[in-house]
C-alpha cells in the first residue's frame, strides 16, 4: 500500500508536494502545510517528517519560529505523517529492489535511499494510541553461526555508511542555516 502511494506521488508534477498521513494521526489544524512545503522546496528538503516514534540522535539545523528543524542521525521509526516531493518519492521507489523489511524501516535508511531524515519539532501531529494495522514479519527459523556472522558484518557495513552520510550531511545542514540567515527572519508554520 505505502509503496503504491509513493509510486503515485512520484508521478506528480514537481511543484506538487504530498502530505501523507495515517488515519490514526491528528494534524494540528494551525499547522500550515503549504508554507511547510514552500520551506522544503526552498531549503532543498524532499522529505520532511511531521512525526516520529523516537527522537533518534537529533541534530539541530535551524529554528523555524516556535519549531525546530532537526535531522535524525539514526532511525526515528514510523511513517505516520510526512511531506514528500515527487522527486524524493521517485528516488525512494528507484532505490527499492525488493522489500525485505517493513516500509518504515526502509524509509529510515537515508544512506541507501536518499530520504534525508529532516523533521520539525515539536511534531505537528499526534498519534492515537491504537494497535497498528501493519503486519509484522514472521521471525523465521533459527539462524546458524555463519548467518549470524554475515548479519553482524552487514550491520557494521550499514552503520559505516550511515556514519559517513551523517558527516556529509553537515554541509547540507549548514547551507540550510545560511539560507535562512540571509533572509533575516525565520519561517514559521
Amino acid at each position: 500500500q505505502r509503496v503504491a502511494v509513493l509510486q503515485a506521488v512520484s508521478q506528480q508534477g514537481e511543484g506538487e508536494w504530498t502530505l501523507v498521513i495515517e488515519d490514526d494521526v491528528f494534524l494540528d489544524p494551525a499547522f500550515d502545510v503549504a508554507k511547510a512545503a514552500r520551506f522544503c522546496r526552498l531549503a532543498g528538503i524532499g522529505y520532511l517528517r511531521l512525526y516520529a516514534k523516537h527522537l533518534a540522535s537529533p541534530v539541530h539545523v535551524a529554528w523555524l519560529g516556535r519549531r525546530e528543524l532537526v535531522r535524525f542521525r539514526r532511525a526515528p521509526m514510523g511513517t505516520q505523517a510526512y511531506l514528500i516531493s515527487p522527486s524524493a518519492a521517485r528516488n525512494f521507489v528507484r532505490s527499492l529492489r525488493y522489500m525485505d523489511r517493513p516500509i518504515d524501516w526502509e524509509m529510515d535508511r537515508f544512506w541507501a535511499n536518499g530520504l534525508l531524515n529532516y523533521a520539525i519539532c515539536p511534531f505537528p501531529c499526534l498519534e492515537l494510541n491504537v494497535g497498528s494495522s501493519v503486519s509484522k514479519r514472521p521471525s523465521g527459523a533459527r539462524r546458524g553461526a555463519s548467518d549470524r556472522l554475515g548479519w553482524v558484518a552487514w550491520k557494521i557495513y550499514q552503520r559505516t555508511l550511515r556514519t559517513l552520510h551523517n558527516v556529509c550531511l553537515r554541509i547540507n545542514d549548514a547551507s540550510i542555516r545560511r539560507l535562512y540567515a540571509s533572509h533575516g527572519r525565520e519561517p514559521e508554520f
